[in-house]
């Protein structure tokens, strides 16, 4: 049911299989063996696309109600039981994985050495559809300010720390000396800045409110080729402050002057998660981790 749901939300058997690291031939399958079960066919399949039959689009439409009762199962059953050996599975961004997130898997696995851990990079973007659909228990996700985001009812998010955002430049721009910069004072450069949806309109939002129109030339959603585009360019970015904690060669690093702009992360769950031990005990973890990186990005 999960891989129908997944059928239907992409399209397609093989956007399907992208998403949940399946071939399309298991995927195909899959839904061959859900076909014979329920005794009726849920796609229509031609040699360009599928199309959920109407019993199709119908069992995918209540698979979100089945497997909130499965998981509202689990937790009673988990409650009774404790924390016990298990998969616990966990999903992050790049830029939260080394400073957050590895630690928290390291506390973890010293707390609870009869759990399994597994982990997935990936956005919040990617990784939210796959907490819905149960195949993630735990991701952190963050919220840029001045970018805010629709909050879904079946998710509930902990914020775990703001990290600050920070402007990279490169280190012969006249800026580069000042211990801060004012974003008014970068009005005339080019802007590298992010193409993801969730946060796309962020550098224009904050230059805007320091009363300008940010050129915004470049988008990137890899730091690192942020950073080559800094050298190459001399083009100038907004850039959280866990992605550049060691500031590359030929590239300073400068707080803001008079404006205080961050991310807020978050460890974001199922709505009933935090009765599951496992995913209380993740949460705990990521919170000690976000702990020690506060006081790293503090001094």
């Amino acid at each position: 049911m999960r891989i129908l749901a997944e059928v239907a939300r992409r399209g397609s058997i093989a956007g399907a299989a992208q998403a949940l690291h399946l071939t399309p031939s298991a995927v195909s399958q899959h839904i061959a063996t859900l076909e014979r079960e329920v005794g009726v066919a849920l796609l229509e399949r031609s040699s360009h696309a599928v199309r959920l039959t109407p019993a199709g689009a119908a069992l995918a439409a209540e698979t979100p109600n089945v497997l909130a009762r499965l998981r509202e199962i689990e937790a009673t059953v988990h409650e009774v039981g404790g924390l016990q050996a298990g998969v616990l599975r966990v999903g992050a961004f790049a830029s939260a994985s080394a400073a957050l997130v590895v630690p928290a898997l390291t506390l973890f696995a010293d707390r609870h050495p009869e759990m399994e851990l597994s982990f997935v990079e990936g956005d919040p973007e990617d990784c939210v559809p796959r907490l819905r659909a149960g195949e993630l228990d735990v991701v952190v996700t963050y919220e840029y300010d001045l970018v805010p985001v629709s909050r879904d009812a079946g998710v509930r998010s902990v914020p775990l720390l703001r990290d600050p955002f920070l402007v990279a430049l490169r280190d012969d721009h006249p800026l580069a000396a000042s211990e801060r910069v004012a974003l008014e004072d970068l009005h005339d450069a080019r802007w590298i800045g992010e193409p993801r949806g969730d946060c796309h309109l962020f550098t224009r939002r904050a230059c805007a409110q320091r009363g300008f129109e940010a050129r915004v030339d470049f988008y990137s959603s890899d730091y690192a080729v942020s950073i080559e585009l800094l050298r190459a360019c001399g083009a100038v970015a907004l850039v959280p402050a866990l992605a550049v904690r060691e500031p590359p060669p030929g590239i300073a690093i400068r707080p803001l002057r008079d404006s205080v702009l961050a991310r807020r992360i978050d460890v974001t769950h199922r709505s009933g998660g935090e009765r599951l031990p496992a995913v209380a005990a993740m949460v705990a973890a990521l919170t000690d981790a976000a702990s020690a990186a506060e006081i790293e990005l503090a001094a």
